[in-house]
């Protein structure tokens, strides 16, 4: 598939995707919400279409990485946020480095754009993945960042490894690991109900 065919593709199944949300206007509402997150909708065609993505973008000279940021809708740049996080899940369940890399250039795609706060918890997720495994976060997240360009995400990527401890741990971004049916996963957290 043509780089413009698979952004085109990627778009029109983000918007879809999103056509039914409705945003929270209450402090109840989001009580609720953090209290029995809902399981957000699975698309294979959506995955699928963002790994393209990913894969195109791992391989482009510069200008063609700012050429896909730029042509993605802001739906499309949003999904990619869950994506980083998702492949922090997969690449423990399945063992699987590679996915680590995915997640974090899928950040680098996203860019931060809607909350970079929020791409910082995903970093977390991938970097306390990455350990699981035993890959090398740093190298990682360092050639994950020489695809960014210049700005928080690449700054926070470069960073994030060099963290104290203490600031890099989950609890830090009250979010904790569990084992499901599923297999392992990442579970955001209040800050009351923390250990």
């Amino acid at each position: 598939m043509k780089m413009d065919d698979a952004i085109d593709h990627l778009n029109a199944l983000a918007a879809e995707s999103v056509k039914d949300d409705k945003p929270m206007r209450t402090t109840e509402e989001l009580r609720e919400f953090f209290k029995n997150p809902p399981k957000r909708a699975y698309s294979v065609p959506l995955e699928e279409a963002m790994t393209s993505i990913v894969k195109i973008f791992q391989m482009a000279d510069e200008y063609r990485r700012r050429a896909i940021a730029s042509k993605l809708n802001k739906h499309a740049r949003n999904s990619f946020l869950g994506y980083a996080a998702d492949m922090a899940v997969l690449a423990v369940r399945t063992q699987s480095p590679s996915l680590i890399e995915q997640g974090l250039i899928a950040l680098v795609i996203e860019g931060g754009t809607e909350d970079w706060q929020d791409s910082i918890v995903a970093l977390a997720k991938l970097y306390h993945s990455a350990g699981k495994p035993g890959m090398d976060a740093q190298k990682a997240f360092d050639e994950a960042a020489s695809l960014a360009d210049p700005g928080i995400i690449k700054k926070e990527m470069n960073g994030f490894p060099l963290r104290p401890p203490e600031d890099r741990d989950l609890k830090a971004l009250y979010e904790t690991e569990e084992m499901t049916d599923e297999g392992f996963r990442y579970k955001q957290v209040l800050p009351r109900s923390l250990p």
